[in-house]
């Protein structure tokens, strides 16, 4: 795990109405929760409360977000390193991962 529990935490990131759209719930079971947000600092305090997952699955959606209303491409990814960034300097749990390198780590 980057960050979080072992009973809870973001196992899928996409793009999402001009957002990102978080699945949280426990890797290998059904269920879950969905949480969509447009603002980072939102974003930011539900990956800080869940954690990311080390298996997390990132969306195709990421690197197509303007199908998802976002002005370029890659306006998804900014949207997710700005939550991620705020999230260490703010709240204290670092994650180590930008958006781009979580997206490496876990596979294309």
């Amino acid at each position: 795990m980057l960050i979080g529990n072992e009973n809870k935490n973001i196992i899928f990131i996409g793009a999402h109405d001009k957002g990102l759209s978080f699945h949280i719930g426990k890797r290998g079971t059904s269920g879950g929760k969905r949480f969509v947000s447009r603002d980072y600092k939102v974003l930011a305090k539900t990956i800080f409360e869940n954690g990311i997952d080390e298996d997390c699955i990132m969306s195709s959606s990421l690197d197509f977000a303007k199908e998802e209303g976002f002005r370029t491409d890659n306006g998804a990814r900014k949207l997710l390193n700005r939550a991620i960034k705020f999230q260490n300097k703010h709240l204290n749990n670092k994650v180590h991962f930008t958006a781009r390198k979580l997206y490496t780590l876990v596979g294309e």
